[in-house]
């Protein structure tokens, strides 16, 4: 017979687990002093420790080891509880890999990007098709799609990618936006209800190329230039996509952030 704390020593688990092994019945001592409550422990126990030991390290739940140990008279049942871990430890593989796969694709939209140099430029007058209204990005699809059909009934050709105007404060964490999406095109004010003309104006331009989780280090980027040339911002910020190639991917992303200024008097 041991003691616990021989048993402690000979097992390599502390008394305090012994103790809590005794308290959910999945060790019991041999036997307990009555007269002094302290536990006992022999042979048998020393194997189902082993066990307990032993499974553990495979990662499984003290409610299956308890399984083990009860119906270990039965080949069968202990064979049916470890192919049910195993199935468990397969299912978390797979759940592993899953999460590595969509972290690896995190980082690296995260590392390929860039912004160009900052420019400040004039745009001349500006016909466009425009639709302006409130939403989340899952607006822009709609509204792009009035924009092309009405194109295509009235046989207006669109001459260069699409403008989303954010006609507040530009704020990333909004629900919804007042938005404005707009494409040049060549026709006059008079072709359709959604023409309009831009007036010339001067911006201050930056490219940002590839994932758009980076976007908001690049409006820091160029708002810190306006501030630091002493220009006075004066309109909406604007957001210019094109994608370069036939398939999309983080890298082909371009996304031109102009920004109207003038010189502060």
């Amino acid at each position: 017979m041991y003691t616990i704390g021989q048993f402690a020593a000979v097992t390599k688990l502390p008394a305090r687990t012994l103790r809590f092994y005794d308290s959910i019945d999945l060790l019991k001592p041999a036997l307990v002093d009555q007269d002094n409550g302290y536990r006992y422990y022999n042979e048998k126990s020393l194997l189902i420790a082993q066990q307990i030991l032993i499974f553990r390290e495979c990662g499984m739940p003290l409610k299956s080891i308890d399984e083990i140990i009860d119906n270990n008279d039965s080949n069968e049942d202990f064979v049916t509880v470890l192919k049910g871990h195993l199935n468990t430890l397969d299912n978390r593989l797979k759940d592993i890999e899953y999460s590595r796969s969509k972290l690896e694709k995190i980082i690296s939209t995260y590392q390929i990007c860039e912004a160009e140099e900052i420019v400040v430029q004039k745009r001349d007058s500006l016909n466009v098709l425009s639709v302006r209204e409130r939403g989340d990005h899952a607006a822009i699809s709609s509204m792009l799609s009035r924009i092309f059909e009405t194109a295509a009934v009235k046989h207006i050709e669109i001459t260069g990618p699409h403008t989303i105007v954010f006609h507040e404060p530009k704020d990333l964490e909004a629900e919804d936006h007042d938005m404005e999406i707009y494409v040049p095109v060549e026709c006059n004010s008079e072709e359709s209800d959604l023409s309009k003309v831009l007036p010339s104006n001067q911006f201050c331009r930056l490219v940002h190329r590839g994932s758009m989780n980076m976007l908001p280090e690049s409006y820091q980027k160029i708002l810190s230039h306006i501030e630091k040339k002493g220009l006075k911002i004066t309109g909406p910020f604007e957001e210019t996509y094109t994608v370069g190639g036939k398939f999309f991917k983080p890298s082909s992303l371009k996304i031109e952030i102009a920004i109207p200024v003038s010189e502060r008097l």
